[in-house]
């Protein structure tokens, strides 16, 4: 190995680490983590800089959003982890439309800005009905 080459090994190992500490101090530990696995491994040595950086943000994103589920799950409380849309109990009793509960799944209330939603997070108990409800905007 010449000098030379030495040098831009040095160089490049700078410039990855200032990299590194500004993924730090933005606080984005899952794009921190992607681009020192880019950095490592060969298959990444010829991509352009556009594609590398599309899949660190998308791995920074995709995080992001497991992490808020994650944390959304724990506030409700809810004691089934693997609660879903598909394993509700249609019951009479609970009086509930499969329908009306499916087509709110999709999302698609939320699209109209200029409307206010109101979500029943929790049981509705008396006395209790303001505490549990949240406004939407």
């Amino acid at each position: 190995m010449t000098k030379r080459t030495s040098a831009t090994f040095a160089k490049k190992d700078q410039l990855e680490l200032a990299v590194i500490e500004c993924w730090d101090a933005l606080k984005h530990p899952t794009a921190r983590d992607v681009f020192i696995a880019q950095s490592k491994d060969p298959k990444y040595y010829g991509m352009d800089f556009s594609g590398r950086l599309s899949l660190i943000l998308q791995a920074e994103i995709t995080k992001r959003k497991e992490r808020r589920t994650e944390r959304l799950l724990k506030e409700s409380k809810i004691d089934d982890k693997t609660v879903s849309v598909q394993n509700i109990v249609y019951s009479e009793e609970r009086n509930a439309n499969a329908a009306v509960i499916k087509e709110l799944a999709k999302g698609r209330w939320l699209e109209n800005p200029g409307k206010d939603w109101i979500i029943v997070t929790r049981k509705l108990l008396p006395g209790y009905q303001r505490s549990i409800v949240k406004k939407c905007k």
